[in-house]
C-alpha cells in the first residue's frame, strides 16, 4: 500500500464507501437505521399535520378566524345622530389585504319571511357575493344545514315560493365565512351603502390579534366607532401548539443519536482501524475516512428524509421544513460522529491492535 499520507481523496472515499455499504459490514445496520430514521420523522410530521388540519377544519366550522366588524352600541342607550353602519365598499375592499381570504357585508332582511317550504323562523340574510358567490347566480341560496334538514345536498336546485310573487331560483350552498347555514341568503340590494355587519374571513394561518387593528383602521363607518368581535374565542392556539411541539426537533435528535452510535462503533472497530495505522496511514487520513463514513450515513439519512417528503408532500403542512429538518439531522450526525471519534485517532496503533 502506498504511503497513506499521499492517498488521494478518491481512494479515501472508496475505503469509506466500502466500509459503510459492504454486505456484512459493521456499519450496514446503521445504514438501515438511517433510512428508517430519515423516513420516520417525516411520517410523524405528516401525522401531526393531518391532526392540525382536522382540528382547524372542525374549528372553522364553528367560526374560527371569522371577525364581525360592527358599530359599537351607543352609550347610555342614546340614539345616534345618524344611522350607524359599516361602509359596504370599504368592507369588501378588505379582501385585498394580505391575510384576508374574504370580506363582505351581512344584513338581516326583515322585510322578507321564510318560505313555507323551509319552515318558520328561518332568517333571510343579504350577504356580499365575496362571502357567498352563489348569490350572484341564483335568487336565493339555501344554507347547507337548512338543505340537509330538507333532504337536499349541496348544489341541489329548486323553485322556492313564499318569498315573493313568483317562485325564486334557489340552490343549496354555503361557505366558511358563513358557518351558521340555518338561513336563506340573497345578494345585497344595489342601494345598500351601509350594513349592520362586515364579516371578515382571515386566512387559516393569519395572526388574528395582529390583523384586527389593521382591519379596524381600514374599514369606514358612520354613526359610531367600529369594534371587532370574533365568532369563536379559541381556548388554545392550535397552530402555536403545532409549531412548538417537541417532535419538531426529532430530526436533530435522531441525527445526534446516529452520530453517537457511529462513534461508539468506531471505538469497537479499533482493531480493524489499527490495520490502517500499522500500514502507515496517518491520523489525518484515518480521520478523513471516519468523517466520510459519517457523511455517507448522514447523506443516507437526508436522502431518506427527502424521499419521504416527496411521497408525503400532500399531507405535510410544510414540506420544505421537513426536508430542511432532514438536512439538519444529517449535519448533526456528521458533527457528533466526527467529534466523538477524535479519541480513536489519538490512540497508538499498537494499543488499538490489542483491542478485540
Amino acid at each position: 500500500m502506498a504511503d497513506a499520507d499521499r492517498w488521494p481523496l478518491r481512494l479515501l472515499a472508496r475505503e469509506a464507501t466500502r466500509n459503510t455499504l459492504a454486505l456484512g459490514g459493521r456499519l450496514l445496520p446503521l445504514v438501515l437505521a438511517a433510512v428508517l430514521a430519515g423516513s420516520a420523522h417525516v411520517a410523524l410530521a405528516a401525522h401531526a399535520s393531518r391532526g392540525l388540519d382536522a382540528a382547524l377544519t372542525a374549528l372553522e366550522s364553528e367560526g374560527r378566524h371569522l371577525l364581525d366588524l360592527a358599530p359599537a352600541p351607543p352609550l347610555g342607550g342614546e340614539s345616534p345622530a345618524e344611522a350607524a353602519g359599516v361602509d359596504r365598499r370599504s368592507c369588501e375592499n378588505l379582501a385585498t389585504l394580505a391575510g384576508v381570504d374574504a370580506a363582505g357585508v351581512v344584513t338581516e332582511d326583515e322585510a322578507r319571511s321564510a318560505s313555507p317550504q323551509t319552515g318558520p323562523f328561518l332568517p333571510v340574510r343579504r350577504v356580499s357575493p365575496s362571502l357567498l358567490p352563489a348569490v350572484t347566480e341564483h335568487d336565493v341560496v339555501i344554507g347547507t344545514s337548512t338543505g340537509e334538514r330538507l333532504g337536499l345536498a349541496r348544489g341541489d336546485r329548486l323553485a322556492l315560493g313564499g318569498l315573493g310573487s313568483e317562485p325564486l331560483d334557489a340552490v343549496v350552498d354555503g361557505s366558511r365565512a358563513l358557518p351558521s347555514t340555518l338561513a336563506l341568503f340573497a345578494a345585497p340590494l344595489p342601494t345598500t351603502a351601509l350594513a349592520e355587519t362586515c364579516r371578515v374571513e382571515l386566512a387559516r394561518f393569519a395572526d388574528a390579534s395582529r390583523m384586527t387593528p389593521v382591519l379596524l383602521g381600514s374599514v369606514q363607518a358612520s354613526g359610531a366607532a367600529v369594534r371587532a368581535e370574533p365568532l369563536l374565542d379559541e381556548t388554545a392556539d392550535r397552530v402555536e401548539l403545532h409549531l412548538t411541539r417537541v417532535d419538531r426537533h426529532l430530526p436533530l435528535l435522531l441525527g445526534a443519536l446516529g452520530g453517537l452510535v457511529t462513534a461508539v462503533l468506531a471505538l469497537l472497530r479499533t482493531s480493524e482501524l489499527a490495520t490502517y495505522r500499522l500500514a502507515g496511514t496517518s491520523r489525518r487520513s484515518l480521520g478523513v475516512i471516519l468523517a466520510l463514513e459519517a457523511a455517507l450515513l448522514g447523506g443516507i439519512f437526508a436522502t431518506a428524509s427527502t424521499a419521504a417528503t416527496i411521497v408525503l408532500r400532500g399531507e405535510l403542512l410544510s414540506p420544505l421544513a421537513s426536508a430542511l429538518g432532514g438536512l439538519a439531522g444529517a449535519s448533526a450526525w456528521v458533527l457528533v460522529a466526527s467529534v466523538l471519534s477524535v479519541p480513536v485517532l489519538r490512540r497508538r496503533p499498537n494499543d488499538m491492535a490489542k483491542d478485540r
